[in-house]
């Protein structure tokens, strides 16, 4: 009698049906712009999405060749730093 042959890891898809993807779902946290530039240098991320915490808007901040950058999803006028 002949043992079955082991079960492979991953189906065998032809390589023009391949698709990579990856699917990861988390709820934003309420931080600063310099918490989240720190936090996204401690976890190696090219950009972090995050709610602003002095406005409640939706913001990403991104890494860049100068340093980081922030964007928000609905920007208001100029605040005065420290606001």
């Amino acid at each position: 009698m002949s043992r079955p042959a082991p079960r492979l890891p991953y189906f065998p898809r032809p390589q023009d049906e391949r698709t990579v993807m990856r699917h990861k779902s988390c709820t934003p946290a309420h931080e600063t712009p310099d918490e989240a530039a720190a936090e996204a240098g401690l976890l190696d991320y090219d950009f972090h999405l995050f709610i602003e915490k002095a406005t409640g808007e939706d913001a990403v901040i991104y890494r860049t060749p100068d340093g980081y950058r922030l964007a928000l999803a609905h920007p208001g006028p100029a605040r005065p730093p420290g606001w």
